[in-house]
């Protein structure tokens, strides 16, 4: 049996498929690299439209006390309704716009040394914290737009006195064009949580793999 159990945990070691090296490009906000008032367009390398995303940011002076947008896929405006993420002093949550939150995600704590993610991807929205290894996502209450848009999507440091919440050095990586075999998923809670992206069996393919390995090792173990 114990040969079989370790059979077993080989087995499942390679059916993890490849890790995906993400091409992550900088973010700009306006022309600055950080974002310390007010709201600009952000910008990156290859000006593109990413139907699918990843993100990487920090927030810092964060003293605001209600729920406000800081980054949004939407374009720019006080009536905007793209997806979001929305902060308020040592709390994150996903949000619609520029005030808006979708409750059903629950939320994360943050520090201003935290680094923080967010994505888009098959349909549900991921935020993350990559220092405390912990996200939420949200996969109802998702607005129409969630595109990110290079010169459209914006992002805002909210509200007066300047430095309410400022958005450090931001980057993102387009998830459109993975090579993701057939029956394989993005695994989206390692790469919120670590940063890596890489692709394991799809839930119900590695739930029929794992009863067919447990069935043939009680056949093993009967005989």
């Amino acid at each position: 049996m114990k040969k079989t159990i370790i059979a077993l945990l080989a087995l499942a070691g390679v059916a993890a498929a490849d890790t995906y090296e993400l091409d992550m490009k900088d973010v700009t906000f306006g022309s600055a690299d950080t974002l310390t008032k007010s709201n600009e367009a952000m910008n990156w390398a290859d000006g593109a439209v990413y139907e699918t995303w990843y993100m990487e940011f920090k927030l810092s002076d964060v003293t605001a006390t209600e729920y406000k947008a800081t980054i949004t896929a939407g374009p720019g405006g006080s009536n905007s309704s793209g997806l979001s993420v929305s902060a308020k002093a040592g709390s994150i949550t996903l949000g619609t716009g520029s005030s808006n939150v979708i409750s059903s995600a629950g939320s994360l704590t943050f520090t201003t040394t935290d680094t923080l993610t967010f994505a888009y991807y098959d349909g549900t929205a991921y935020l993350g914290n990559m220092t405390t290894k912990k996200y939420i996502s949200a996969s109802t209450d998702l607005p129409s737009t969630t595109t990110m848009t290079s010169g459209t999507s914006r992002a805002w440091a909210n509200g007066n006195p300047t430095g309410t919440t400022q958005i450090g050095a931001t980057s993102i990586a387009s998830l459109d064009n993975l090579d993701i075999p057939a029956g394989y998923t993005l695994d989206m809670g390692t790469l919120m949580t670590t940063g890596v992206a890489q692709s394991v069996p799809e839930p119900t393919t590695a739930t029929l793999s794992l009863l067919a390995l447990a069935g043939l090792a009680a056949r093993r173990r009967r005989k």
